[in-house]
């Protein structure tokens, strides 16, 4: 994971906190242990669940992949078009 700035690999253990025979936060629809586990590994750097219980997705995209985000904002009325066109140009990157 990119924490800081900085690539980091994170240890843990096989715990994983459960409640009434299921994952007590995420969960995966084909029961996938990596959803549980990249969960776990992400609270970790933040040091509990509770710290990454809400919050924006672009934080967890950019602290698992590095890769830079940008909030885009849509508003009612937008020229949709000259939306499409700036997301199909970061995909060329």
């Amino acid at each position: 994971m990119l924490y800081k700035g900085k690539w980091m690999t994170i240890d843990m253990d096989e715990s994983i906190p459960w409640l009434s025979n299921e994952p007590a936060f995420s969960n995966s629809v084909n029961n996938e242990l990596w959803v549980i586990l990249l969960e776990k590994a992400w609270a970790k750097i933040y040091t509990s669940y509770k710290r990454i219980e809400a919050g924006y997705p672009e934080e967890p995209l950019h602290d698992l992949t590095g890769a830079p985000i940008k909030q885009i904002y849509i508003k009612k009325g937008a020229n949709k078009e000259e939306e499409w066109n700036y997301l199909m140009k970061g995909s060329q990157l």
